[in-house]
């Protein structure tokens, strides 16, 4: 089924009103927990300080993330993942770029609307690979873990990397580690840093459940880190997402635990006794590809998945999510 995201959802919504299916096609993370869970923007409980500074943040982010105190030096700061993309689209917009055609629809509007020359290549259906990518492109953004597929990269897709990267040494790769809850830095990320041709995003976005609010950006250690350093630094000031973020990381650090937790909870219930196959065991994803059909799991299985298309894929497979159908009580 070749569908998208505005489509789908009607289309979710008229099965599910039959009550045929077990509905394994959520993907709003936000809906399924409890008001108690949701970090409010105009925080009034916990720490009040006078004001919050952005260095102090990425210190303390770091020290959460237990990532090493020295990259600090080398760090930027932003209201998140996509804000820290629209620094790097812009400050990149004139070279050529790699992007993922089936994770998120927002890299590829972000980059047509800015007017960048940009390829894609598949995420869901084979192992990444970049055999055949035209030499010239020097900026690759791709995610760790791998969304929507459900999986961290192999071996062979990290060395897959490792030689792009070593096509040359104004290659860049941009890493989308939003989905990365785990509180270390792999040893494979780690090896992919020090190359200083890696940059990696974070937020508080999943696991805290605060979106939009604030985000680390780790540069290379070098002449171009320094640049893009200053960049983020021009970034406009906002204190009451900034008092949020303390908060966050100071009185709230009990969220990100819950929410691990409560996903693998509904990943043990929803998802491994029906389909042993999915998610990867170390990480609590909500989402795993399935090659097989839409149809083939509404017609032959008696579950709503969603179609690939819906993230962009090019093939006939499918997303199944572990996240329950509805919103709970006491939700906002």
């Amino acid at each position: 089924m070749d569908i998208g995201y505005d489509e789908f959802l009607a289309l979710k919504a008229r099965l599910k009103a039959q009550g045929r299916y077990r509905n394994h096609a959520e993907n709003n993370l936000y809906a399924c927990f409890p008001a108690e869970l949701h970090i409010p923007a105009r925080v009034t409980r916990g720490h009040q300080e006078d004001r919050v500074y952005r260095c102090h943040l990425v210190e303390d982010y770091l020290s959460f993330m237990s990532w090493p105190a020295e990259y600090q030096a080398f760090a930027g700061a932003s209201q998140g993942v996509r804000h820290s993309l629209t620094v790097l689209f812009e400050h990149f917009r004139n070279d050529r770029w790699l992007l993922p055609q089936d994770v998120y629809p927002f890299y590829l509007r972000e980059a047509a609307g800015r007017g960048l020359a940009c390829t894609t290549y598949p995420t869901l259906n084979e192992p990444l690979h970049f055999a055949g990518v035209d030499p010239s492109i020097r900026i690759m953004l791709s995610i760790y873990p791998l969304k929507p597929k459900g999986v961290y990269w192999t071996e062979a897709e990290q060395q897959a990397c490792e030689q792009w990267l070593g096509g040359g040494p104004d290659r860049i790769l941009i890493l989308d580690l939003v989905y990365h809850t785990q509180r270390t830095l792999p040893a494979g990320l780690k090896r992919l840093y020090q190359t200083n041709q890696v940059i990696l995003l974070h937020s508080l976005s999943k696991m805290f459940l605060l979106p939009s609010h604030f985000g680390v950006c780790l540069l290379p250690h070098t002449a171009l880190g320094r640049e893009l350093r200053e960049r983020f630094k021009a970034l406009p000031k906002d204190e009451t997402r900034l008092k949020a973020a303390f908060n966050a990381l100071h009185d709230f650090q009990w969220v990100h635990d819950r929410v691990r937790q409560q996903l693998w909870n509904w990943h043990v219930e929803r998802i491994a006794p029906a389909f042993p196959w999915g998610n990867d065991p170390r990480q609590p994803l909500y989402l795993f590809y399935s090659p097989h059909s839409f149809e083939y799991w509404l017609n032959e299985r008696g579950v709503l998945a969603i179609p690939e298309s819906v993230f962009g894929g090019k093939a006939n497979g499918s997303v199944l999510s572990s996240l329950p159908d509805g919103r709970p009580a006491g939700s906002p």
